[in-house]
């Protein structure tokens, strides 16, 4: 089910790794970006806008020192798309409101005057995206009959089911996909069946909130990402179309990044942050600092796993 033409691709992002990619050329694809949230995918469209605009700005440098030195202009479609707001569009639920989405994005959501709510653009406008954001269960609206359909320019459905919508988008990219039920994510792979997939996220870090216990025992508490990599070989023999691991950390500093890198990571985590910020505080006279944890029976531990001094007495008076 996951691209039925190519192998899914998953991309573990251990410990807010950050990745360094290679630029892709957007002018003949068409991109669906899901989330399970709206802040994370609110975060992923602010990234994407950033991105573009140092991408115009570098083109329209570029152009002025063209047209000084009297040569002929380089157009840039994406570019040009991306001044006319026409490149990215954040697809919001019907259900959201003004409120919670950030005046930068305004722009690139589609909000309805006349209905008072944010819809899907007619179908020639939306044709027009080449990037498409939205959380996995918004997904279900470029699911709804003649949507895709109709934006990919086509007038009927196949045969069998009665709307092509899997020829409309090139590749599907689930963030934090680790942090989504597996149903989340069939949404957006239903609405592109034959997109390649990429499932970004840490199954070693937070997995999908589930509270009902009859949900967590029928599977739904782990994610389609773990799932895949527990049960396919293919993401177990390293090939790297296939799986692809983020080791380098540039946040944390070393000592911090050895514990999760040992316990979790099979000591693959590799320290890239920058030393004036990581070790700015080493010998401040504020540290350590020591924390009270909880054990399993609530006992309150102290550093080096003790109990706090004056605890039994505070039992007693109790």
């Amino acid at each position: 089910a996951l691209g039925r033409d190519r192998d899914p691709g998953v991309l573990p992002d251990p410990v807010n790794a950050t990745g360094r990619g290679r630029d892709q050329d957007l002018s003949d694809l068409h991109i669906l970006v899901c989330a399970p949230s709206n802040g994370a995918a609110d975060v992923i469209t602010l990234r994407l806008i950033a991105l573009m605009q140092h991408f115009a700005d570098e083109h329209a440098a570029t152009q002025n020192d063209r047209k000084l030195k009297n040569l002929s202009p380089q157009p840039s479609p994406l570019a040009d798309s991306f001044r006319d707001r026409k490149l990215i569009l954040r697809l919001n639920s019907h259900q959201r409101s003004n409120a919670e989405i950030k005046p930068e994005l305004y722009s690139y959501c589609h909000f309805n005057e006349e209905k008072g709510l944010y819809d899907t653009p007619p179908p020639a406008q939306l044709r027009g995206f080449r990037i498409v954001v939205c959380t996995c269960i918004a997904a279900t609206i470029l699911g709804q009959p003649g949507i895709i359909a109709m934006a990919a320019g086509q007038d009927g459905g196949d045969k069998e089911g009665g709307n092509d919508h899997g020829q409309h988008f090139d590749y599907v990219f689930v963030d934090e996909a680790s942090q989504a039920m597996e149903p989340e994510v069939f949404v957006p792979l239903t609405v592109a069946p034959r997109a390649a997939v990429i499932l970004a996220g840490d199954h070693k870090q937070l997995g999908p909130s589930v509270r009902s216990a009859l949900a967590r025992q029928m599977g739904l508490a782990v994610s389609m990402q773990e799932r895949l990599l527990q049960r396919e070989s293919v993401y177990t023999t390293g090939r790297p179309e296939c799986f692809m691991k983020l080791v380098r950390n540039y946040r944390s500093h070393q000592a911090l990044l050895d514990l999760p890198s040992q316990m979790f990571y099979d000591g693959e985590l590799q320290c890239h942050a920058d030393p004036k910020v990581s070790e700015s505080l080493e010998g401040c006279h504020l540290l350590p600092v020591n924390f009270a944890v909880s054990n399993d029976n609530g006992v309150e531990e102290g550093e080096g796993g003790g109990e706090e001094e004056g605890q039994e007495e505070e039992e007693g008076q109790e």
